[in-house]
C-alpha cells in the first residue's frame, strides 16, 4: 500500500527522523569542543606533523582486534612528540587494554610538505583525530558526511566523551536510530517518538555541555518536537494569485494616503478605510508560522529528504554484515522497499491538490475514528464501573441490615 505522509504514525517517524538529525549536529559540535580542549598543548604545527607521520605509515582508526585477536601496528616516524601524542588518543580508547602499537623512531622518514594533502589541512583536525576511534574504512572527510550511528559508536570509543563514565545512553540511542531507520512501513506509535526524543536529551546531559550554545539549541528543538505537530497550510494557487495582488494594492495604497493631504479629511478618511479593508484580506490570507505550521510544498520537501536519509542508511548499513547473513538479507530487502516506497511518493507528491486533499480527509478521518473508538471504550469502562460501584453499594447495605440484626439480637 503507497505511503500515507499525513497520518499521525508517518508523522511520528518523521519526528523521530528530525530528532536524530538535531542530536547528530549537536554531537558533532561536542566533538569539536572537546577535542579543542584537549589539545590545548599541542601546537598546530605539531598536530599538522603528526597528521602527515599518520597518513605516511597507513594509519587511519585504531583497531582493537582482527579476527578475536589484539593486532600489534607498527609505525615509523623521527618525532617523540608524534609518539607521546598517539599514546594519548591510545590511552583514551575505550579498549586500550586491547591496542598494541610499536613505534620505531626511524630518521628516514620524509617530512616533506609536499606530501600532505587537502584532509591534512588544519582544518580537518578534528575529524582527522576523532576518526582514530572508528571502526569502518570509509571515505568520509568531515563530521557532517557521519550517520548517527557513526557518530555514536566512535564517540562511544573514546574516554573523553564518558563524563558520567556510563555506555548505556549512548546504546539506547542507537537503538532506537536502528527502530526509525530500519522501520519497515515508516511509521511509529507516538510513545516510541517521545521515547527517542527524551532519550537523546538524556545524551546529551550526561555529557556535561548544558553551557553551550549547541546543547541548548538542540534540547530546544527536541522539545519543539515533542509539544508539536505538523500543521499544513492550504491554498489554491487562485488564491496565492489573489493575495500577491492584495498586497501589490496595499503598497499603491499606502502611497496614496501618505501623498493625500492631511487638510482633506474626506479623501484621507477614505484612504485608510482602504489601507484597512487590504490588510484585514491579507491577515486572513497569511498567518504567522506556529510549531511546525509549512505549506504542503515545504512538507513534501521534508519527507523526501526524511525518505532518502533512509535509504542511504540502509545503504550504509549493510556494509557491517556478510552478505550471506540474515541482517544482511533482511536490510537488502528493506532497501529495496525503500526504493519502492520512494517511487510511489514521488508519484504522489505529483498529483492535483484535490486528489492529495483525499489523503488528508483520510487520515483525519482515521485519527477521528481513533479517538471515536477510545471515547467508547472509556464511555463503556464507566458503564462498567459505575455497575461495580452500584453492585458495591447494594452489598454494602445488605452488610449493614446483617450488622444491625445482629447487633439487636445480641
Amino acid at each position: 500500500m503507497p505511503i500515507n505522509i499525513y497520518i499521525k504514525e508517518f508523522q511520528n517517524w518523521l519526528k523521530g527522523v528530525f530528532g536524530l538529525n538535531t542530536i547528530r549536529t549537536a554531537l558533532c559540535e561536542c566533538i569539536t569542543d572537546t577535542l579543542d580542549a584537549y589539545l590545548k598543548d599541542v601546537s598546530p604545527q605539531e598536530l599538522k606533523q603528526f597528521f602527515i607521520c599518520l597518513d605516511i605509515n597507513n594509519i587511519s582508526k585504531l583497531k582493537t582486534k582482527v579476527k578475536g585477536r589484539c593486532r600489534v601496528w607498527e609505525w615509523e616516524c623521527s618525532h617523540e612528540r608524534c609518539n607521546a601524542l598517539m599514546g594519548r588518543f591510545v590511552h583514551n580508547h575505550t579498549h586500550s587494554y586491547q591496542l598494541k602499537y610499536k613505534w620505531n623512531k626511524s630518521s628516514n622518514i620524509s617530512d616533506d610538505a609536499d606530501r600532505r594533502n587537502e584532509h591534512q589541512k588544519f582544518k580537518w583536525r578534528y575529524f582527522k583525530l576523532f576518526k582514530l576511534y572508528m571502526h569502518l574504512d570509509n571515505n568520509y572527510t568531515s563530521l557532517e558526511d557521519l550517520d548517527i550511528s557513526h557518530v555514536i559508536k566512535a564517540m562511544r570509543n573514546c574516554k573523553l566523551f564518558y563524563p558520567d563514565g556510563s555506555a548505556e545512553p549512548y546504546d539506547e540511542v542507537l537503538k532506537l536510530r536502528n527502530t526509525v531507520m530500519h522501520s519497515p512501513n515508516n511509521t511509529m506509535e507516538l510513545d516510541e517518538t517521545l521515547k527517542l526524543l527524551n532519550k537523546t536529551r538524556k545524551l546529551l546531559d550526561c555529557l556535561d555541555i548544558a553551557e553551550k550554545t549547541y546543547y541548548k539549541k538542540a534540547i530546544a528543538e527536541l522539545q519543539d518536537l515533542e509539544r508539536n505537530d505538523f500543521v499544513l497550510k492550504y491554498r489554491s494557487e487562485e488564491s496565492e494569485f489573489i493575495i500577491a495582488k492584495v498586497l501589490e494594492a496595499r503598497i499603491v495604497a499606502d502611497e496614496l494616503h501618505s501623498n493625500i493631504e492631511y487638510n482633506n479629511q474626506l479623501c484621507k478618511s477614505q484612504s485608510k478605510r482602504l489601507q484597512d479593508m487590504l490588510e484585514q484580506i491579507v491577515s486572513s490570507g497569511i498567518t504567522t508560522k506556529r510549531g511546525f505550521e509549512m505549506t504542503q510544498a515545504e512538507y513534501k520537501v521534508k519527507v523526501k529528504q526524511a525518505m532518502e536519509q533512509k535509504r542511504k542508511t540502509i545503504a550504509l548499513d549493510k556494509i557491517v554484515f556478510d552478505e550471506k547473513s540474515n541482517d544482511y538479507k533482511t536490510l537488502e530487502n528493506l532497501e529495496r522497499k525503500t526504493e519502492v516506497d520512494i517511487k510511489e511518493m514521488e508519484v504522489k507528491m505529483t498529483r492535483t491538490g484535490l486528489e492529495e486533499m483525499v489523503d488528508v480527509i483520510n487520515s483525519l478521518n482515521k485519527e477521528l475514528g481513533e479517538k471515536n473508538a477510545k471515547e467508547i471504550g472509556l464511555k463503556k469502562k464507566l458503564k462498567e464501573s459505575t455497575k461495580e460501584i452500584e453492585n458495591l453499594n447494594t452489598k454494602l447495605e445488605y452488610l449493614e441490615q446483617e450488622r444491625k440484626v445482629t447487633s439487636n439480637a445480641i
